[in-house]
């Protein structure tokens, strides 16, 4: 019985330690107000939820690694660990197939907003500009 009843209880240590890791690895940041993000672990990042134009078309996607030191988030901008992602899905919600392993990353996504983007001179002016939204995420 006695057995049992440790047996138990560290059942319930590593459940309460895995779903405290799981939590950990699965939330997701964005440089946006309100947006929704996820990098899954087959490298799938979706990015929605953004304040954009219906015709914003996401026109790249790029993942690299990052390191974190206690809540400093520091990821390689240029370089050859920098690696194009495939887009899934060019229209909100945005996806890219990313080629990812386990550890932080943080995705950029470029996006496209045809018209979106008032002249400083004649704000009634409207010409194409993009903007670019990353995510970070352990995985």
């Amino acid at each position: 019985m006695r057995r049992q009843i440790v047996a138990l209880a560290l059942l319930l240590a590593l459940v309460s330690v895995l779903s405290f890791c799981a939590e950990e690895s699965s939330s997701c940041r964005a440089d946006k107000e309100n947006a929704k993000c996820s990098i899954a672990k087959d490298g799938i990042a979706m990015l929605s939820n953004l304040n954009l134009p219906s015709n914003a078309k996401l026109v790249d996607a790029k993942i690299s690694p990052c390191e974190i030191t206690g809540k400093l988030w520091s990821c390689e901008e240029i370089g050859w660990k920098v690696k194009n992602c495939e887009i899934l899905s060019e229209n909100q919600p945005f996806k890219a197939k990313c080629p990812i392993e386990s550890g932080a990353w943080s995705v950029k996504f470029r996006i496209l907003k045809p018209q979106g983007c008032a002249d400083p001179v004649n704000p009634s002016i409207k010409w194409d500009c993009e903007e670019t939204v990353g995510i970070y995420q352990r995985v």
